[in-house]
């Protein structure tokens, strides 16, 4: 730790002349007197002016160490907002049930025929099939898309997204494209979700 006290140095010969020719200048208070310059070389600067302000006791300010924290105000942690929910692709029906499909052992309970409707139409009369199917206790459906030769296949690729959607996954649990006997690539077996007994509540 610094000491706040250093070396008192004496007045030199040149130092004592000035303080004489300032005291002439100056007429004393009433009841005070002006400290005259002594004789001998013992006196110092500091018995003459007094202490310097830097050296006098002054209460040390703590180091930052000691001193208490401040405290920022209280902020709630940063939380991402969620982001939208992506369509998934509902789950794929099993080799054994398309084998049987194909060799006609499962009997297809309804069909649609999407080709040729624009997505938007294709869209709203697809979900209306399903929920009609669903109702109607159907389990293996056939969805129809086309190849799109021309189109460039767009209800064959968007399909099965539709599929994926919150809505669609209500009603579905699988969808497979069908064997050639039902369409091929044109087409789709599609899975109908089973209504358990809370549903019907």
């Amino acid at each position: 730790m610094k000491s706040n006290h250093h070396k008192r140095r004496n007045l030199s010969a040149e130092e004592r002349a000035l303080w004489e020719n300032v005291r002439r200048t100056v007429s004393p208070l009433r009841n005070s007197t002006v400290n005259t310059v002594p004789e001998t070389d013992e006196q110092t600067i500091e018995d003459v002016f007094g202490t310097p302000p830097s050296e006098r006791n002054v209460p040390a300010r703590a180091p930052l160490s000691s001193r208490p924290a401040v405290v920022p105000p209280f902020l709630p942690p940063y939380q991402a907002r969620p982001r939208p929910a992506l369509p998934t692709s509902p789950g794929r029906i099993d080799d054994v049930t398309a084998r049987k499909l194909r060799k006609g052992r499962l009997e297809i309970d309804a069909r649609i025929d999407l080709h040729g409707m624009s997505e938007f139409e294709a869209h709203e009369r697809l979900y209306r099939f399903l929920v009609n199917a669903k109702a109607d206790g159907c389990k293996l459906v056939l969805v129809i898309t086309g190849k799109g030769a021309r189109s460039g296949g767009i209800l064959r690729n968007t399909v099965p997204r539709w599929l994926g959607e919150a809505g669609f996954r209500a009603l579905v649990s699988g969808c497979r494209p069908a064997h050639l006997v039902h369409g091929g690539e044109g087409a789709l077996y599609v899975r109908m979700r089973r209504t358990r007994p809370g549903d019907l509540r």
